[in-house]
């Protein structure tokens, strides 16, 4: 009797092993003067001459080029959303435009001023009325990056709203995507949201890039929660669980007959 509770709780924990979430978080604050190769890689093209430089524990981007996840499965979806979170400053006179970019390919686009290849990109301005573009949905093989949907947004404050640091954070829902960037600089939190839609077509890649002309990104956070996800236990164990489960029930029954 005590060998078939055994082996039904090997089955049972076989089962539940299948059926837990995955929990994916990549995380980088640069505190050590780096970041870490196993989660980012910067890939940067001929042009611009783009760099990265470390300080104040933080990273600022040079030249545009495309600091990217390694990662490459990150997709958002209603089920399970894929929420970034990251911090911006603007550099005064040296700073004058970001980018965040998911279900990107990871590469700054050549024929397009070295930004961030779409997928979905946010470019963040602190010049023009501090526009806010969302650019989506890049037709085909539209190298040049000229084929594309966007929609214009301005914050409180207008460019303003840009000066000091902002913390800017995404979440993707797969069809669209929720932005709230959060300026804490006047004493109070001013938030700036909105949401875009339409994003059904707009995936190049699963990863999730940040950019810059001489701005400075800090704190990243990239997390989902994968509800219907296959824990990170190999296929093989869970196989060995379930028969080595079934087969003590079978041998239980055996003696018994």
């Amino acid at each position: 009797m005590l060998r078939n509770k055994i082996f039904a709780g090997l089955l049972l924990a076989g089962l539940s092993i299948s059926a837990n979430a995955t929990v994916i978080e990549i995380t980088e604050d640069f505190n050590n003067g780096y970041f870490d190769t196993e989660n980012f890689e910067f890939n940067q093209t001929f042009q611009n001459n783009g760099n990265l430089m470390f300080e104040n524990q933080a990273m600022t981007v040079y030249g545009r080029g495309a600091f990217s996840t390694v990662r490459d499965d990150l997709f958002g979806s209603e089920d399970n959303p894929l929420f970034i979170s990251a911090k911006l400053t603007m550099k005064p006179y040296v700073g004058d435009i970001a980018f965040l970019a998911f279900r990107s390919d990871g590469m700054p686009n050549m024929f397009y001023n070295n930004e961030p290849n779409k997928g979905v990109l946010l470019r963040a301005h602190n010049f023009g009325s501090g526009q806010t573009d969302v650019m989506f949905n890049a037709v085909g093989n539209a190298a040049d990056g000229t084929e594309y949907e966007f929609t214009n947004n301005y914050p409180p404050g207008g460019a303003n709203f840009y000066n000091g640091t902002v913390t800017v954070e995404v979440t993707d829902f797969g069809s669209y995507a929720d932005y709230k960037i959060t300026n804490y600089n006047y004493g109070f939190p001013q938030e700036f949201t909105f949401t875009q839609t339409g994003l059904d077509d707009s995936t190049r890649g699963g990863h999730v890039v940040f950019s810059a002309n001489g701005s400075t990104w800090d704190d990243i956070v990239i997390t989902q929660a994968r509800s219907n996800a296959v824990a990170e236990v190999s296929e093989p164990a869970i196989a060995s669980i379930f028969a080595l489960g079934l087969g003590g029930l079978l041998f239980g029954r055996r003696k018994r007959t």
